[in-house]
């Protein structure tokens, strides 16, 4: 089978398993979560027991149609529970009215989930073909690389669950991943205005969609430091820069306007108190500690690793409703283990045969990595505030990371690659599956009772 439709495999698999996620998640419905205490000691009771911050997203969406206009942001408003949301930049909400308008989902029916939903799957759809053609752009021969990346992104079961509910976050990591790849394209091949062009506007796009994206802008810098001796690199590379920043621009004045800054980070800051930072996690590790009697010096290494480092690697792979659904723990580190031996499978054969199929022309690596720790250090930077081991903030750049997965299992089959493309697709499709039935069971769980449904529907 050739590699286009190797990919078309993956894209039907994505689909699907996305939209089991989809049916599998409640929407709208109250719930408890068992890992979290509520006041009375038992497990705490949440108003939307499906995915992360799902509500105040659709919230977002629904002012749009019911309004007309944005939403102004209140961070000591009374109804901040539902509309914590409201300072992200507009372009995906403003995209889902109109999905919404289109399909006749109403984001606060809680019948109207999977459609509403179904929006965010397309856009992952998407982003699988940039990172096919990322792997392409970068060289010839690699689409075979290209087809595993795009299948170890789209069969992840957290990309599937994050594509399977409403939020801005599949939007960033598809115009991230697409810009990405036109950057690789830039990187090998003299293209004309049209290509810087169209790197402009998804930048100016990716902006529009969520604040993380500003980290694209040094990787546009490192574009033109690898290439800094082709003539012209630094006007199209510059005017693609400008362009971005004249279409974010009408969102950053508002901005300024109602909040008193480009981003609206200092409103996000004072409506955010409530969410545990750093320093508290690390007060908790030490009394953790003591009660062990283990000395509490060693709380804040505790902390980066048990907490932050653990939470991360988990929701890598999966954690599921709001964080409160997980795989045994010895799947993560045989998932985690798996990751690092590819990763020095594919770093060993960099070293001893240099380019090959799965390396790249150009300076693909440079730029990858570079991207990488952007996005690593804006996430360590939310981090030393807050604890957010999320690793849904690492996902704007999951063409690189699946990339480099890809690579790794490419270097350890050999010359068995099509078997071992083959082999981690139908295990990962086979896992996507076994992870949907077993958040219906878990899900199950923690709904409430239907009378007490009702009442927090009312």
């Amino acid at each position: 089978m050739t590699p286009s439709r190797m990919l078309l495999v993956v894209l039907l698999l994505y689909v699907v398993l996305a939209s089991a996620f989809n049916l599998a998640t409640p929407y709208r419905t109250p719930g408890i979560l068992l890992l979290q205490r509520g006041a009375d000691g038992g497990p705490l009771p949440v108003a939307d027991v499906g995915a992360p911050d799902e509500r105040q997203h659709a919230n977002y969406i629904q002012y749009l149609r019911e309004n007309r206009s944005l939403p102004v942001f209140k961070p000591g408003a009374a109804d901040l529970y539902e509309t914590y949301q409201s300072h992200q930049p507009p372009l995906y909400y403003i995209t889902g009215a109109i999905w919404s308008a289109m399909t006749g989902a109403v984001p606060v029916d809680p019948e109207a989930g999977f459609r509403l939903r179904f929006l965010n799957t397309i856009f992952g759809a998407l982003t699988l073909i940039g990172i096919y053609c990322c792997a392409t752009w970068s060289g010839e021969g690699r689409k075979m690389w290209g087809v595993l990346g795009a299948a170890i992104a789209g069969l992840m079961p957290m990309f599937m669950a994050l594509h399977a509910a409403v939020s801005n976050d599949p939007m960033l990591i598809c115009l991230c991943t697409w810009a990405f790849a036109y950057m690789i394209r830039l990187d090998r091949t003299e293209l004309g205005w049209k290509h810087w062009i169209m790197l402009g506007t998804l930048l100016g796009a990716a902006m529009i969609t969520k604040t993380t994206a500003l980290g694209l802008i040094p990787l546009v810098g490192g574009l033109v430091w690898v290439n800094r001796s082709r003539p012209g690199i630094l006007l199209h590379a510059g005017s693609a820069v400008l362009l971005s920043i004249l279409i974010a621009m009408p969102v950053w004045i508002r901005n300024q306007s109602l909040y008193g800054d480009l981003f609206a980070l200092k409103a996000f800051r004072e409506a955010f108190t409530g969410n545990p930072t750093r320093e508290q996690m690390i007060q908790m590790v030490q009394m953790m500690r003591e009660a062990k009697g283990l000395s509490p010096a060693g709380a804040p290494q505790d902390y980066w690793l048990n907490w932050f480092g653990w939470w991360t690697l988990r929701s890598f792979f999966g954690a599921f409703g709001q964080m409160d659904i997980f795989y045994g723990p010895n799947i993560y580190r045989g998932l985690g283990a798996l990751v690092g031996l590819t990763g020095v499978a594919g770093y060993l054969r960099k070293r001893s045969v240099g380019k090959g199929d799965v390396e790249t022309d150009g300076h693909y690596s440079t730029l990858a990595w570079l991207f990488v720790a952007i996005i690593l250090l804006l996430f360590l930077q939310f981090n030393l505030t807050y604890f957010q081991a999320q690793a849904r903030y690492l996902y704007p750049a999951v063409a690189p990371i699946s990339l480099g997965i890809a690579a790794g299992i490419l270097a350890l089959a050999g010359r068995y690659r099509a078997t071992a493309v083959w082999v981690v697709i139908c295990s990962m499709a086979s896992c996507g599956w076994l992870t949907q039935d077993f958040l219906k069971g878990q899900f199950a769980i923690r709904l409430l009772p239907q009378g007490h449904q009702s009442q927090e529907k009312q």
